[in-house]
């Protein structure tokens, strides 16, 4: 089967944006991020974390150095079913690639989206639960597309062959 690069970045936004909101609801449920605050008043109410933005970064991407491991490792996973033949790079490199993009990608994008979106006073970041969503759906799905596209490229490298189509006319 001839390798579809495309299909792996669109499928690889998908699932990323999937595993980056279960990994943020992992994380809010078992205190990794521990304090959610009110913030408002009168009919304006937001939820909202109120969290030092230090704790914030060191869970955010150690979150997200996970989730770009078992993509990493997913995709490989998958690229193997489709081609078992296929000579590639070690599974050590991809998984490394993985916790790489996405450790990198959120340490770019969680202290932007929180000037941006939220707030960063004395050392606290506050930012609400749906702009929390924003940043951590951006990072799933960019970080999933070139996680999953990458590996795969990695796991299928593109072997030249004629194309007996181009070659007929």
């Amino acid at each position: 089967m001839k390798p579809s690069y495309g299909s792996a970045l669109t499928i690889g936004a998908v699932v990323g944006l999937i595993l980056s909101m279960a990994a943020m609801l992992f994380v809010g449920a078992t205190g990794g991020i521990p304090k959610l605050d009110v913030v408002g008043t009168g009919s304006q109410l937001d939820p909202s974390f109120a969290v030092p933005a230090s704790a914030l970064w060191i869970v955010a991407t150690l979150a997200a150095a996970v989730c770009g491991i078992v993509l990493a490792i997913a995709t490989r996973g998958v690229a193997r079913i489709i081609d078992p033949t296929a000579s590639g790079v070690p599974l050590v490199a991809i998984a490394v690639l993985g916790a790489a993009v996405a450790g990198i990608l959120t340490f770019a994008v969680f202290p932007l989206g929180v000037t941006l979106l939220g707030s960063l006073k004395d050392g606290i970041a506050t930012v609400s639960v749906v702009e929390m969503g924003i940043m951590v759906a951006t990072v799933g799905v960019v970080g999933g597309a070139i996680i999953s596209w990458q590996s795969y490229i990695m796991s299928r490298p593109p072997q030249p062959h004629e194309d007996a189509e181009l070659l007929a006319d």
